[in-house]
């Protein structure tokens, strides 16, 4: 199958030589939207591809549906993925070995994360499944201010293997900054967008703040994510432990 990826970008100069390793091995035909990058995102991306094209940000789903609305790929299906990211080597061969079924217009794919450069297994980070490759006349992102999530219209899903690293290497402040800014915009889609989500629906039916500490504890206990020792616990107190607490606290400040 002949693939196009579409990356979104914001400040991305030291992931996008990795990403572009890789990505060229997949396809000739690479679309960068940036959000009005400060640093040489744009520069290194012109090296690689001439699509790249600039946008103010303002949610993931926007961004991404602007892409598919009003940039040109040269193919029908799209792997959609982030600058951080890259496909392992079954991926990559999968890929390039799918045939087109009429019946299939998306694809989940497994999605692992590195975190303090290892590979987490537990804690419910094993497999991650979400929807990255699909046909572009079929699919487009609902408009939430996080947490985008691509809508398939009328068609089946299948999955497909190989694994999807996220693998930032921006280190650990800036994960934790990261975090503070996405909890901030969390807090704004539970308030005007009240997530539609099950499992995000399910979540908030618990206290605030009470709910943060056994969701932490579940991850971290019952899905073992102790297994992955140092790695582990500060990946799921950072990501399910304090990023949590704040989109409580930004929900009352918000009330």
């Amino acid at each position: 199958m002949n693939v196009s990826i579409l990356v979104i970008t914001k400040n991305e100069e030291v992931h996008l030589e990795r990403f572009f390793d890789f990505a060229t091995k997949i396809t000739d035909d690479i679309i960068l939207l940036d959000s009005c990058s400060s640093d040489r995102t744009k520069e290194i991306a012109k090296n690689y591809t001439s699509k790249v094209f600039n946008r103010s940000f303002d949610t993931h789903a926007s961004q991404l549906n602007f892409a598919l609305d009003h940039i040109p790929f040269k193919y029908q299906f799209v792997l959609r993925l982030d600058a951080d990211e890259y496909c392992d080597p079954v991926l990559i061969d999968q890929l390039k070995k799918l045939e087109v079924e009429p019946s299939i217009k998306a694809y989940e794919v497994n999605r692992r994360f590195i975190f303090m450069n290892k590979i987490l297994k537990f804690g419910g980070m094993s497999k991650y499944y979400c929807v990255r490759l699909f046909d572009k006349s079929a699919c487009r992102y609902d408009d939430r201010i996080m947490d985008e999530r691509i809508r398939v219209n009328n068609c089946q899903l299948k999955k497909i293997k190989g694994i999807i690293f996220d693998h930032n290497k921006n280190g650990l402040e800036s994960y934790i900054l990261k975090h503070l800014w996405y909890a901030k915009r969390e807090a704004e889609s539970w308030k005007y967008q009240h997530t539609a989500n099950s499992a995000a629906s399910m979540y908030y039916r618990f206290p605030s703040f009470i709910r943060a500490v056994l969701y932490f504890l579940y991850r971290y206990f019952i899905r073992l994510g102790f297994l992955d020792g140092r790695a582990g616990l500060l990946f799921h107190t950072i990501q399910g432990l304090m990023y949590r607490l704040l989109v409580d606290v930004y929900i009352k400040d918000e009330n």
